[in-house]
């Protein structure tokens, strides 16, 4: 999979299937140049890394339909599309579905092969994070029901006696269950154990925490801390307009006439979403965007123009862009876009605002105490920290004890959870979970 190279080529053009075939071979690349999404389909294998070039117009099944065929499992496919036929409707259809980019014939074949290369690159990622994830599910579904119960409240850092009591068991039956799950998981500590739990999280996570949305406010309840919509818009008719429609749901929204403009007044406000034309005196959209885009907290961008073209409408959601909707566009789906951002963004910010506590909190460890860190969570015992480190088992006790209390947490599983934030925060859906949240005040 690491190494994986092949890229399929679906297009009913046979000159453009030929020559693309001949130059992706040139590039060392294995190439299936196939005339139908039906004949993809019969060689392909869900799971297999690969990048497709699909042309929309394809006899039998379209260009478009396959995607919608394969929406599910596409984690593993980087699909390019390449047509002679296609408008911005199109192209914002297809990278909605999930299509890397999409390009208009004629276009030059060295972008075509940049978009290859960090296609299969994206999809190498994605697939061996869905692999991983796959096995971990595969061998915690051999648990039982109980043993489920059992390991839920392992997670959460409870002891043999606190989870016997909690289970209504005796602490030797919690020992049986704990020993079963450790075989069963595959595992030889705890701290592997809480890392092969992370891809069953979700079905832990407190309801209150699971499919959670944003509900716009009324006007009565309205405060500083409510979201803000920050609009760049020249045209102070459609401006005024957009002002009236999102007041009236309950949103505070900053209007600026000009790119500068907002750059004079600092960074938009990250609390709610950022709206944007294409085409603004001066500064563009796009380059604002440009000039944003590497800011921790910038909020989603949703583009609103209309003047759209194909290059335009890709370069924007290849910057980050969220949606890209044409004026005039209708206030509901407009309330909608809106809602979607400022939920997303709202889960992104308690991330940050999470992992900017656990940096704050491990700064303050001593280089001895990260390393005794590591090892902990690396599932190692005190007696093997000491043999490892060549330090008594009484000092590895003191720099264990500092470390939990430094780092806010009250047991292993919430150290390896703070950990693994740590090592990468957007991976981890437990960043919002409040039980794994730094716990300075809970610890002695």
């Amino acid at each position: 999979m690491a190494n994986s190279n092949k890229v399929y080529i679906v297009d009913d053009d046979v000159q453009f299937r030929e020559s693309m075939e001949y130059r992706l071979r040139g590039e060392g690349f294995e190439v299936h140049a196939l005339g139908s999404a039906f004949e993809f389909l019969d060689i392909w294998q869900p799971g297999e890394v690969a990048s497709l070039i699909l042309d929309v117009r394809l006899k039998g099944m379209g260009g478009m339909k396959l995607i919608e065929t394969l929406a599910e499992i596409l984690s593993s496919l980087s699909v390019i599309i390449v047509t002679g036929y296609g408008d911005v409707a199109l192209a914002v259809r297809a990278l909605r579905l999930g299509a890397d980019d999409f390009f208009l014939k004629p276009v030059l074949t060295d972008r075509i092969i940049r978009r290859i290369r960090e296609g299969l690159e994206s999809a190498r990622i994605r697939t061996s994070r869905f692999v991983e994830q796959r096995r971990a599910k595969a061998l915690l579904g051999q648990l039982t029901a109980r043993e489920f119960d059992v390991l839920d409240l392992i997670l959460e850092g409870r002891s043999n006696k606190e989870i016997a009591f909690s289970l209504r068991v005796t602490p030797r039956t919690v020992e049986c269950h704990r020993a079963s799950i450790m075989v069963k998981s595959g595992v030889a500590s705890l701290a592997e154990l809480v890392r092969l739990s992370q891809s069953r999280l979700d079905d832990l996570l407190p309801v209150a925490n699971r499919g959670s949305s944003f509900c716009p406010p009324s006007r009565c309840e309205r405060n500083s801390d409510l979201p803000v919509v920050t609009l760049v818009e020249d045209d102070d008719a459609y401006a005024e307009s957009l002002v009236y429609l999102l007041d009236s749901i309950g949103y505070t929204v900053r209007t600026y006439p000009s790119a500068e403009a907002l750059l004079e007044t600092g960074v938009p406000d990250a609390s709610g979403c950022l709206m944007l034309d294409f085409h603004l005196p001066g500064i563009s959209g796009l380059d604002l965007l440009a000039q944003l885009k590497d800011l921790p907290l910038l909020p989603p961008v949703i583009f609103v123009s209309a003047f759209l073209d194909i290059p335009a409408t890709v370069g924007a959601f290849l910057s980050g862009a969220m949606d890209v909707l044409e004026k005039p566009v209708n206030p509901q789906i407009l309330i909608e876009r809106v809602e979607d951002c400022v939920t997303a963004n709202r889960v992104r910010r308690e991330r940050h605002q999470i992992l900017k506590g656990c940096q704050s909190l491990q700064a303050e460890l001593t280089p001895r105490e990260l390393v005794v860190m590591e090892r902990i969570v690396a599932g190692i015992t005190n007696a093997g920290i000491a043999s490892e480190l060549g330090i008594s088992p009484r000092t590895v006790e003191s720099h264990r004890h500092q470390v939990f209390r430094k780092m806010g947490a009250d047991s292993v599983p919430h150290l390896v959870r703070i950990s693994l934030i740590l090592e990468d925060p957007e991976d981890h859906d437990f960043c919002r979970d409040q039980r794994f949240k730094p716990q300075r005040d809970r610890v002695s």
